[in-house]
């Protein structure tokens, strides 16, 4: 099983989706792991101590998402001006995208409908990081209700 890590290209992101120490847990757990380079280099993370970790340091980003079974990246695909690609489209079937992405979002509607045409699997499939942070966001919610209903029948009845 092969990880991909590449490089993030939203302007001023500076983010990577793992750190030398993750990859090193990855090799241990028996992945091929490879990273851009340079993918590291926003959160101060050299290509030297990704390769020290064991990851397969990868020139060219298509490269990376050919032999890539599982891609990591911290934001949705977007257009690479370098390659003159969508990254959608170096993506490849039966490929999972591990991401952080708001499926129900408008501006999302057609990136999303491009990957399940393509048959890129996603974690927004069972939305799971969506839910638990909608199961927050309700139980928040439940919980302002009850508080401001109590302050405000406490006013009403002064």
């Amino acid at each position: 099983m092969v990880i991909g890590i590449p490089r993030e290209i939203m302007h001023d992101e500076g983010r990577v989706s793992a750190t030398p120490e993750t990859v090193k847990k990855m090799k241990a757990d028996g992945f091929e792991v490879l990273v851009e380079k340079k993918a590291g280099a926003g959160a101060f993370f050299a290509d030297e101590e990704y390769a020290a970790a064991g990851a397969e340091l990868v020139a060219d980003v298509a490269d990376l998402y050919k032999r890539a079974d599982i891609v990591l990246k911290v934001k949705e695909p977007l257009f690479n001006e370098e390659k003159g690609l969508h990254e959608i489209d170096m993506m490849h079937e039966g490929q999972y995208l591990i991401t952080f992405i708001h499926p129900a979002s408008p501006v999302n509607h057609e990136m999303v409908r491009r990957m399940a045409a393509k048959g890129i699997i996603g974690d927004w499939g069972q939305l799971a990081l969506f839910l638990a942070v909608s199961a927050v966001a309700m139980a928040l919610a439940v919980w302002a209700i009850g508080f401001w209903y109590q302050k405000l029948s406490l006013l009403q009845s002064e």
